[in-house]
């Protein structure tokens, strides 16, 4: 099966290439996903996946968060809301 999301550099890149590998895994396991839910997978198969995806969500997010505080990120409370709202 094809990935339903796919990887765009030039639309999807923050020209950050350690948030960009973060970026494209989360889009590899939202892949994994959306593959297991198309095909009927068990739902303890569909479950894990997505108990992985949320991890790593979480995980991402506080990359990303430590990432702009290093960087002194002007954005960063809007973005910080973003992910708090997700």
């Amino acid at each position: 099966m094809a990935d339903f999301f796919k990887w765009d550099e030039a639309l999807l890149s923050v020209k950050v290439p350690e948030m960009d590998k973060e970026h494209i895994e989360l889009i590899r396991r939202m892949n994994d996903l959306h593959a297991a839910h198309a095909s009927n997978a068990p739902k303890d198969k569909t479950s894990r996946l997505l108990k992985d995806l949320a991890d790593y969500t979480i995980k991402h997010f506080a990359d990303e968060e430590a990432f702009m505080e290093k960087v002194k990120y002007a954005g960063i409370e809007s973005h910080k809301m973003m992910h708090q709202k997700l």
